[in-house]
C-alpha cells in the first residue's frame, strides 16, 4: 500500500484506506475490472456498484460520452454565472427600452408602468427572466450561454439529462442562493462533488469538457 499524510491509497484502484486495513474493500487486492469506474473527481477506481466514490465520496457519472468529464471548478462556475448574467441584464435592459418607448415618463422619478417604478421593474424582471432563462436552457440544451461558453453541461447525479421541473426547481434554488449574496454558492468550494445548494436540493452536477 502507498503511505500518504494521514491515509493510505490502494495501489491498484486508488480508494483511501485507514492505516489498520491490509486488504483494500473495493478491489479485494484484485486489479480492477472491466466493468469498475474511475471517479471524475479523483480518479481512483470504484465498484461497478457503487453510487458515489469511495475515495472521495464524488457522486458518480454514468452518461455516455460523460464519464471521463470533469467536475466543474467553483472558478468555472462563477465565470459562467458571471457571462449569464450579463445575458440576463441584456434581455431585462431590452425590455426597459420598450418600457420607456411605450411610456417615456416612466424613466421620471415616482412614475409607474404596470404598478412597477423602472428600479423595481429591473429587480423583479431579473430574477423572473433568470429563472424562466435558466430553466429553458438547462432542460433544452443541458447548459446557459455561459456553461456553453466554457464547455459545461448540467446533469443529474446518476447522468440523466435534466427534465424540465428539475431545471425550474434548481433554477429557483439558485436564485434564492444569489439572494444572500451568493454566500450559499460558495458550498461549493468545500463540497467534494462541488455542488451548491441548489445542486444538491435539485440532484444535479456540473461537469465540464
Amino acid at each position: 500500500m502507498i503511505k500518504g499524510r494521514g491515509a493510505v491509497r490502494c495501489p491498484r484502484c486508488g480508494y483511501n484506506l485507514d492505516f489498520f486495513e491490509e486488504e483494500c474493500p473495493a478491489c479485494r487486492g484484485r486489479e480492477p475490472a472491466a466493468s469498475s469506474w474511475a471517479c471524475n473527481a479523483c480518479g481512483a477506481r470504484n465498484p461497478h456498484d457503487a453510487a458515489s466514490c469511495r475515495g472521495c465520496g464524488a457522486v458518480r457519472v454514468k452518461r455516455a460520452g460523460l464519464a471521463k468529464a470533469k467536475l466543474a471548478t467553483f472558478l468555472y462556475r462563477v465565470l459562467a454565472q458571471f457571462i449569464d448574467g450579463i445575458v440576463v441584464l441584456l434581455i431585462v435592459g431590452g425590455m426597459v427600452i420598450a418600457g420607456l418607448t411605450i411610456s417615456p415618463e416612466w424613466g421620471l422619478e415616482g412614475q409607474t408602468l404596470m404598478g412597477l417604478t423602472v428600479n423595481l421593474f429591473v429587480l423583479v424582471a431579473a430574477v423572473v427572466v433568470g429563472i424562466i432563462y435558466h430553466t429553458i436552457l438547462v432542460s433544452v440544451f443541458g447548459a446557459t450561454v455561459g456553461k456553453m461558453v466554457l464547455n459545461m453541461q448540467g446533469i443529474r447525479t446518476e447522468g440523466a439529462p435534466v427534465g424540465w421541473w428539475t431545471a425550474l426547481f434548481r433554477a429557483t434554488g439558485l436564485f434564492a442562493s444569489l439572494a444572500t449574496l451568493g454566500l450559499i454558492f460558495l458550498l461549493i468550494v468545500r463540497d467534494r462533488s462541488n455542488q451548491g445548494l441548489h445542486d444538491k436540493l435539485a440532484d444535479t452536477i456540473v461537469v465540464r469538457g
